[in-house]
């Protein structure tokens, strides 16, 4: 009996360890690109993971700023890349780029965005619509953002 309770203790115990260990988070690196404004849909969150989908958001922002000579939409590689990008309500502040994700996670076979508060946009009266965009290893999970990001 007491060999049994030790065998039962002992698999209860290796399971438990398995699981935990499958639930760590596993850093995914990521890169900010703020440098050019990305296409604004609305207050909220974006996903875009190939060329298409790109320039398609990309050319409805041209439309919608009504530019008379519309840029191309930045490259960026998406047979390496998924472009993910949070955009805030508008408030006052001196400038719209923002570095708001704290982290990015493999976790539970999805890609987790984890995003801090909205920092200072400093003291200016100006109207501005805060936004980060980041990439990150292409990777085919969902992708699911987590903390303080903005809900439409």
């Amino acid at each position: 009996m007491k060999l049994l309770f030790a065998l039962l203790v002992g698999v209860t115990v290796w399971t438990s360890c398995q699981f935990i260990s499958h639930d760590a988070p596993e850093p995914i690196d990521f890169k900010t690109l703020n440098e050019t404004p990305p296409p604004r849909m609305g207050v909220g969150t974006l996903v875009i993971r190939d060329t298409t989908a790109w320039n398609d958001a990309w050319s409805a922002l041209m439309d919608r700023m009504m530019t008379i000579r519309p840029q191309p939409a930045p490259p960026v590689d998406f047979s390496r890349w998924t472009l993910a990008a949070i955009f805030w309500p508008e408030t006052s502040g001196c400038f719209s780029a923002v570095e708001a994700v704290r982290e990015v996670v493999r976790r539970y076979g999805r890609v987790e965005i984890r995003v801090g508060p909205l920092p200072d946009l400093g003291p200016c009266d100006a109207v501005q619509s805060p936004y980060q965009v980041i990439v990150f290893e292409k990777n085919g999970l969902p992708i699911l953002f987590t903390g303080q990001s903005p809900r439409p």
